[in-house]
């Protein structure tokens, strides 16, 4: 029998595990990885300050940890800045290509459905303003060029739907837009109405002489210059005001409170009371119906 086998437990002879050359090549390989490892990881290191010093030529080698940091976001901000300038040039030319701010996270860029879906192009303020002069430069003059030619289609079209305002308007009406921004209006019901120069909630029906309900009827989803909406106003309430006031969403502006019609004021009545209490207060359910709700619920259909 040889040394290495032993009999364990008059059961079968096992050979004995070489536990001293195991360890051995265990702690072989285990040096062997981390060496390795850390190989990868100054390659990987030196590859990225390579990169980093491509992108952004003030980089030193004497930089601290906090600098090297400063300086990688710049180049990062650097290249997402150079990504939005050529998809800029890439759609600038496509039919639904428009430009677009968001206010809310301080962000400007623009959308484009040439996929058949809207994609947007986002870059932040901030990180604007923290990029190279030149990139910067660069964004904003491509944004305000892009800008001019809607610019100047939305001025041509409110000098035309102006024009045309004031050719519908008389003599005392044109002196009141000019001076109060806003002009009178004697509808077809023998109210008078004020229709002022802004774009939503710019009807007010008086009462006494004293503006006392807004009313507020626009496209509901065209873009249309305030000249354009204020003549259609004008010309509805001067031929159907009923019809106007039963559409129209209502406020009064003595109560602040807002109706989605002008049903009362087409009819003549005052505003609906608010409804303090509820008159139909259904009577509490027996104990009976709650223990067997089946039953209650099919004799109500059999009496129904």
């Amino acid at each position: 029998m040889r040394a290495d086998r032993l009999l364990l437990r008059g059961r079968s002879l096992r050979p004995l595990p070489l536990l001293g050359a195991t360890v051995r090549v265990r702690r072989r390989v285990g040096s062997f990885i981390r060496t390795a490892a850390r190989t990868v990881f100054r390659s990987f290191m030196l590859v990225l300050r390579w990169g980093f010093e491509k992108i952004q030529p003030v980089y030193e080698t004497s930089m601290s940890l906090d600098d090297f940091l400063i300086v990688a976001m710049r180049a990062a901000r650097q290249q997402h800045l150079s990504y939005l300038i050529r998809s800029f040039t890439e759609h600038r030319g496509h039919e639904t290509f428009r430009l677009q701010d968001w206010p809310r996270t301080r962000e400007m860029g623009f959308i484009c459905g040439c996929s058949g879906m809207d994609h947007e192009w986002r870059v932040g303020i901030t990180n604007i303003r923290d990029c190279l002069p030149e990139a910067r430069a660069t964004f904003m003059r491509m944004r305000k060029q892009a800008l001019i030619p809607v610019q100047k289609k939305k001025a041509k079209a409110e000098r035309k739907a102006k024009a045309l305002l004031y050719q519908f308007l008389n003599r005392d009406q044109k002196r009141e837009l000019h001076t109060r921004k806003f002009f009178t209006v004697l509808g077809a019901d023998g109210r008078t109405y004020q229709v002022t120069w802004h774009n939503v909630n710019n009807v007010k029906l008086l009462v006494e002489g004293q503006p006392r309900f807004s009313l507020c009827l626009v496209p509901a989803k065209e873009v249309l210059p305030v000249a354009d909406i204020m003549l259609a106003q004008k010309i509805w309430l001067e031929a159907d005001p009923d019809t106007f006031l039963r559409t129209a969403h209502v406020q009064d502006l003595e109560t602040k409170r807002i109706f989605p019609n002008g049903c009362f004021l087409a009819e003549g009545r005052d505003p609906p009371p608010l409804c303090d209490e509820v008159s139909d207060v259904p009577e509490p359910l027996d104990t009976e119906v709650l223990d067997s709700p089946r039953e209650w619920l099919e004799a109500q259909l059999r009496n129904a």
